[in-house]
């Protein structure tokens, strides 16, 4: 698949610098115990406390997710049953053995984790995976294996994986636009319901294919690239420098582009 007439709609984009400060209860523990709960404005913060996994507010309700935590706006980096309703403020969260489970005051509890073995612990972690341990600490399920509008440095985006735009800035539940890694070793953009044809895509990886099975990697410095079985096929952005917290999103005008963010460690 070749659309020649495109070119790459990759920018970097640098955020003003910020500390950590967030004004909601949060929890700075490296490992979350089973029946670990919680609740709207509470969240589980990575131990430098760049990331949170939480409740954060979406119009009249709330949504599971995690965030980086800028200031003054959260940026929301992976969302949880995004096309759900959002919840009130009268629900709670509770890490058990079948998972991260929703209890919200009416209706049925539901799962935001899916596992086949039991749950032993979990962790926020300083790359923005939150992760869940068996009691042999395996992983048996991980935010990176289910992206949602953002790749983050270490996070791989697989053959066949998508990602969706965000309906708008305020709603972050799946929008119009979707960037999908093909088995042909494509990167593609289309409309989201549009079919998976060179008709319907607006922008690709090309020329040429980075080859069967080939995944879009963004590593720690900011660099952007397609890598096959044995070596970078295809660099579309290059390195950017350390001391930053990259990433990558499809955004809500359907554009994915690479932004920076500067870190300041908060110690309090």
């Amino acid at each position: 698949m070749r659309m020649s007439s495109f070119s790459i709609f990759v920018f970097l984009l640098f955020s003003a610098a910020f500390s950590i400060q967030e004004v909601t209860a949060q929890q700075r523990n490296s490992t979350i115990s089973l029946n670990s709960t919680l609740s709207p404005n509470t969240s589980w913060l990575s131990s430098s406390g760049r990331f949170a996994f939480g409740f954060y507010q979406e119009g009249d309700g709330f949504s599971v997710g995690i965030w980086l935590t800028t200031n003054p706006e959260k940026t929301v980096i992976w969302a949880a049953n995004r096309d759900n309703p959002k919840v009130s403020s009268n629900v709670g969260l509770i890490f058990t053995s079948g998972g991260l489970i929703l209890t919200p005051a009416q209706g049925e509890n539901i799962t935001i984790s899916l596992h086949n073995k039991l749950a032993s612990s979990a962790s926020m972690q300083d790359s923005g995976n939150f992760v869940i341990y068996d009691s042999d600490s395996k992983i048996i399920w991980q935010s990176f294996e289910s992206p949602t509008n953002t790749l983050l440095p270490g996070q791989r985006f697989l053959p066949g994986m998508e990602m969706y735009s965000s309906a708008s800035e305020a709603d972050h539940s799946n929008g119009r636009f979707l960037l999908i890694m093909q088995l042909d070793g494509y990167l593609v953009q289309y409309p989201a319901l549009a079919p998976y044809t060179i008709t319907f895509g607006y922008w690709d990886s090309g020329p040429g294919s980075a080859g069967a099975n080939a995944t879009l990697i963004l590593d720690n410095d900011g660099k952007l690239y397609l890598h096959n079985s044995t070596s970078i096929a295809k660099t579309l952005s290059e390195s950017k420098g350390n001391g930053m917290t990259y990433r990558l999103t499809v955004d809500v005008d359907g554009f994915f582009r690479l932004y920076s963010h500067p870190f300041t460690r908060n110690e309090n």
